[in-house]
């Protein structure tokens, strides 16, 4: 097949009629990639698809229809994608609770119950401390309703919806996932990345709660770029997001990566490799952990 020979404007959202504008696309348009040729159904479905996540963490799932449920990282329903860390489970020991999975018609929750709450019963969900330890950091586990949808945040504010409560505690630990939007755009974040993006790799774990010797790593936007900053100001772009706590310095008797700020051109992105992976190198950031730290709990 020979393509047609454009000579004109690329007009994106209307079309052209006796050569006049007509057949305006009547809502919004975003991201908008353009290329020679058709796309093939595998190409499609990496490009409108989800990136997986991470394993060994506790995560917020998402479907299409707006239904929340709370799992293991480990392994995610069909239908759904990763949508939010919600830190690491519990070691078995003193002052822990089990946390269930549960269904009640269409919204999946979870509950302190076993019995969850007289509704139908999943699985078992993790481990959650039932008090903060003196010696772990840990996150409080907020349970959330819209009226529709109950869901789980790290977030007092539910975003909005109703706080139900603190179903406990997970240690507050994420790790930094660097994303991929094939020839236009990398983020980096320990939550799910917009569809189309795909999982590079890990960068590290980062803490989810104040600890001596860290600042806070922030996920902002400026135009097309996502990019990560210590600055809360994301010198000069829009803030989305905390992401964390990054070690200002390599903690003693811990193994850490350094996080190293790149550029692509007007990309930022995060590599743990000094040279860039070839490419510019825009400053340090701080350390990320290699891996999450072992620690008995201790309770005051």
């Amino acid at each position: 097949m020979v393509l047609w020979r454009a000579t004109g404007r690329l007009v994106i959202g209307r079309g052209k009629s006796d050569g006049a504008a007509s057949g305006y696309f009547p809502g919004a348009l975003d991201e908008v990639r353009a290329g020679e040729g058709v796309a093939t159904d595998a190409s499609i479905a990496v490009r409108g698809g989800w990136s997986a996540p991470r394993p060994g963490e506790l995560a917020r799932f998402a479907d299409a229809a707006g239904d929340h449920y709370t799992g293991s990282t480990d392994a995610v329903r069909d239908g759904y994608h990763f949508e939010a860390a919600l830190g690491l489970a519990a070691a078995p020991g003193d002052d822990t609770r089990m946390l269930y999975a549960c269904r009640t018609g269409s919204d999946g929750f979870t509950s302190q119950q076993p019995d969850c709450e007289g509704k139908t019963v999943v699985g078992d969900l993790g481990l959650v401390y039932t008090q903060p330890p003196v010696n772990v950091p840990t996150l409080p586990l907020y349970r959330c309703d819209t009226g529709a949808d109950h869901f789980e945040s790290r977030d007092v504010t539910c975003g909005g919806a109703v706080n139900e409560g603190t179903l406990g505690y997970t240690v507050a630990y994420a790790q930094l996932s660097r994303y991929l939007l094939p020839g236009f755009d990398h983020t980096t974040s320990i939550d799910g990345s917009p569809p189309g993006y795909r999982n590079e790799g890990p960068q590290g774990y980062v803490v989810l709660a104040d600890r001596p010797g860290t600042e806070q790593l922030y996920d902002c936007r400026d135009g097309y770029d996502r990019f990560v900053s210590t600055d809360a100001a994301c010198e000069g772009g829009t803030l989305t997001a905390p992401l964390g706590g990054i070690w200002t310095q390599p903690p003693d008797g811990t193994v850490t990566r350094a996080l190293y700020r790149c550029r692509i051109g007007g990309d930022r992105f995060v590599s743990l490799s000094q040279d860039c992976e070839g490419y510019p190198l825009d400053r340090l950031l701080g350390y990320t952990l290699a891996s999450v730290p072992v620690e008995t709990a201790v309770f005051g």
